[in-house]
């Protein structure tokens, strides 16, 4: 729940809010939903992410359909809030059981963002009842706690009381520390209710310290639930899972090239929440897929273009990297430092995965100076020829779509486990021109992987019946395909035909995806590896093999 008037967080700046999640339906929603599920390994929708904007968005379109309308009150907000939880509350997890708890978070961190009191008004309705159970998190500004405090203290002047407090710091607190919170929270006991959450060197160490500390026992007595039998095995589980990755003894260096790197707030940091959802599946698909651990390097796009220290420094980070990944993004920033990287990249036979912005950026540099076709060129100009926009139904490209594999000539056809049809995550506007594939596809750039919008038309089910998989070693069929397919189009240009996967021949991983690949299983499974991210940490460990034999 963000009490923002924003409808979802498709125009957010990724530069300030962190990257953008897109959920299977296609709503946009914060970065936060990539940890929910990945964590709880389930997957959400769009009536799972409320804002203030959508509740009025909602209320005013029901008004409008009501014949004799009437005004639209702060107690209808109220209302719709609670009638929309209650919805929530049984929708039923994968499609099967409804859920016996439902977490809800309510955004927000300064005085502006907490004070909705519409948002108070509803979850009063639940709060009241012996079956909700308010946590309040927070986290002290360096060494004080005043922040802390002040955020309790908005929240009591909502008439708001903590029942729980989870202190996160760097360091763990003291037992002085926590008396001083549970006296300025007025919690029912003295320090039982106060949690510290300290920083910790792997995520799944979280619920371990938590249970620690007896917070599960502590939420199940006021809630009057039962702990699953089987929860000391799990935690157990989770102990032994830990331990395996710790001795892990191989590390290998993954140079993330991102747009958003600066910290809003802190100049001087790393500003991870830009791309927090490429780095965690790299951990994942690291532990989980290939036995080893991951080291990232951060490099600015913008870093690479410019003659100077700064330029050089990039490089240096970036060449010492045994593979590279290039996440999504948006406009011309950082656009010249990119078509550096792919040329290095290319030439030097560097492991490179690049995704939505990157697949793009990558195409461009192969037409620019591969296929001669207007080098130099800016951005702007590109994307009058091979990124052009092709819209959905009018809209963004959103959601859960099959990716159609045409070639089992083709690594990710391997790494997802050889099925011809895969579903994946979208979210953009641009696509490469098909009318430029058969030049790219004669000069090595193999497109592998293509999608096709929802909507049925003839022209569409024309474009369908053109396409069948081909076997390895049927490359001139597979070459024949995709050219009938891209002349079908030119005919057809209301019809989209999606580049989804290309394959750069001839290298040991040139890899790039039009999709998200923020899932594993079929794109369905967030916290299992996801394949193309395995296949890059793959090649990164032949590169490792191949510039330092000894390790």
């Amino acid at each position: 729940m963000d009490p923002c008037l924003n409808l979802d967080s498709r125009n957010l700046n990724p530069a300030i809010y962190g990257e953008k999640y897109c959920l299977i339906d296609g709503e946009i929603v914060s970065i936060n939903f990539g940890y929910y599920e990945r964590i709880l390994d389930q997957i959400f929708y769009k009536y799972n992410y409320i804002t203030r904007g959508k509740i009025n968005d909602f209320l005013i379109k029901q008004n409008e359909l009501n014949y004799e309308a009437s005004k639209i009150r702060s107690s209808n907000v109220a209302t719709a809030i609670i009638d929309w939880i209650k919805n929530v509350f049984h929708q039923p997890i994968d499609g099967k059981n409804i859920p016996s708890i439902c977490i809800i978070e309510l955004s927000g961190g300064t005085d502006d963002e907490i004070s909705d009191a519409t948002f108070f008004k509803a979850l009063s309705e639940f709060k009241h009842k012996n079956d909700f159970f308010h946590i309040h998190v927070s986290r002290p500004v360096g060494k004080k706690f005043d922040f802390l405090i002040k955020s309790v203290h908005s929240l009591r002047s909502q008439h708001w009381q903590p029942d729980m407090i989870i202190c996160r710091s760097e360091n763990p607190i003291n037992e002085n520390h926590r008396k001083e919170i549970a006296q300025y929270g007025l919690l029912k006991t003295e320090t039982d209710m106060v949690i510290n959450l300290p920083k910790v060197s792997h995520i799944k160490y979280v619920p371990i310290i938590l249970q620690e500390q007896n917070i599960y026992n502590l939420i199940s007595k006021e809630l009057h639930l039962e702990i699953s039998s089987n929860f000391d095995t799990t935690i157990c589980e989770l102990r032994k899972e830990i331990k395996e990755i710790e001795s892990y003894t191989i590390v290998v260096k993954i140079a993330i090239v991102g747009k958003y790197l600066i910290h809003p707030l802190k100049p001087k940091e790393i500003f991870r929440e830009s791309c927090e959802s490429m780095i965690q599946q790299l951990n994942i698909a690291a532990e989980k897929g290939c036995s080893c651990k991951i080291e990232t390097i951060f490099v600015r796009a913008q870093d690479l273009e410019d003659n100077d220290e700064k330029q050089k420094a990039a490089w240096k980070k970036l060449k010492e990297a045994h593979a590279i990944l290039v996440p999504g993004g948006t406009g011309s920033d950082g656009f010249k430092g990119l078509m550096k990287l792919f040329t290095y990249a290319r030439e030097n036979k560097k492991p490179i995965l690049s995704i939505c912005y990157g697949f793009q950026c990558a195409v461009t540099e192969f037409a620019q100076n591969i296929c001669r076709i207007n080098p130099g060129e800016s951005y702007k100009e590109t994307l009058k020829k091979i990124n052009i926009q092709m819209l959905e139904n009018g809209q963004t490209r959103k959601g859960m779509h099959d990716v159609t594999f045409i070639t089992k000539n083709s690594k990710l056809f391997d790494l997802y486990g050889k099925k011809n049809f895969i579903k994946e995550r979208n979210c953009n506007r641009m696509e490469i021109n098909p009318e430029y594939i058969p030049l790219f596809i004669s000069h090595g750039l193999r497109f592998v992987g293509i999608g096709f919008d929802v909507e049925v038309s003839e022209a569409l089910k024309k474009l369908k019946s053109l396409v069948h998989i081909h076997d390895e070693d049927d490359e001139e069929g597979y070459v024949k395909t995709i050219k009938k397919l891209c002349d079908e189009y030119s005919h057809f240009t209301n019809t989209a035909l999606r580049m989804q996967i290309f394959e750069l021949k001839e290298h040991p991983y040139y890899i790039g995806v039009q999709y998200f690949p923020k899932c594993g299983g079929d794109g369905l499974r967030p916290s299992l590896p996801s394949p193309p991210f395995v296949g890059l940490i793959k090649a990164a460990l032949s590169e490792m093999k191949k510039t330092s034999p000894g390790k």
